[in-house]
C-alpha cells in the first residue's frame, strides 16, 4: 500500500513538471491510430499464442498443474520469470496508451488510480481468456465513455466516476456466483482455496 501511495505521489510530482506540444493526427482514425492497431491486432495474437503454440501450451499447463508442466519439460522458473517479465511490459504499455490517449497528453494529478483494479476485475470477467477479456475491456471503456455524458444530464461528478467501479464490483458478484454454480473454474493456480 505503501508503494502504491508513493508511486501516486511520485507520478504527482514529475507529471505536474512535464511540458509539450502534441503533434499533429497523421491519420483518419485521428491521435489514436497506435491504439485502434493494438486493440485490434493483439486480442488475437495473444490467442494465436496461448492456444496455438507450444509456449502458450506450456504456460496453461503451468496455470493448471505445475507438475505436469514440469513432466512436459517445462522449465518452470524460466516460463514464470518470462510470463511476468510479458505481462509486465504489457501493462506498463497499456498503461502508457491509457495516460495518453483520454488526456490528450495533458497531465492531470491522480489519472490512473484505481484503474489497475479494474482492469484485474477485467480479466476475472473474461474468465482468463483473451476473447472474455477483450469483451469484458470493452464494456470496461463503453462505461469509462459514458461517465461524462452522465455528469451531463445531472449525475453528480463523483457517483459519476465512480459507475465504472460500481458496475465492475457488481458484475463480478454476479459472476463469481454464476461460476460457483455451474461448477466452472479458472485455470487452477489462481482459484486455490
Amino acid at each position: 500500500l505503501a508503494l502504491v501511495f508513493l508511486g501516486i505521489g511520485l507520478g504527482d510530482v514529475i507529471g505536474s513538471a512535464t511540458k509539450g506540444v502534441l503533434a499533429p493526427a497523421l491519420s483518419p482514425l485521428g491521435e489514436d491510430t497506435a491504439m485502434v492497431l493494438v486493440m485490434l491486432v493483439l486480442p488475437l495474437l495473444l490467442y494465436i499464442i496461448l492456444y496455438r503454440s507450444w509456449y502458450g501450451y506450456a504456460l496453461r499447463s503451468l496455470g493448471e498443474n505445475e507438475e505436469a508442466a514440469r513432466m512436459l519439460g517445462v522449465d518452470v522458473t524460466r516460463m514464470r520469470i518470462i510470463a511476468l517479465i510479458v505481462a509486465g511490459a504489457a501493462a506498463g504499455a497499456a498503461g502508457a496508451f491509457f495516460l495518453a490517449g483520454p488526456s490528450n497528453g495533458r497531465w492531470s494529478a491522480g489519472r490512473a488510480i484505481g484503474w489497475g483494479w479494474l482492469s484485474l476485475g477485467t480479466v476475472i470477467l473474461g474468465y482468463w481468456h483473451p476473447v472474455g477479456v477483450v469483451a469484458a475491456a470493452y464494456l470496461l471503456g463503453i462505461l469509462y465513455a459514458v461517465t461524462p455524458l452522465l455528469q451531463e444530464i445531472g449525475v453528480h461528478a463523483a457517483l459519476a466516476d465512480a459507475v465504472p467501479y460500481i458496475v465492475v464490483v457488481a458484475a463480478l458478484t454476479v459472476i463469481s456466483w454464476i461460476y460457483e454454480r455451474a461448477g466452472v473454474r479458472p485455470p487452477a493456480a489462481v482459484w486455490r482455496r
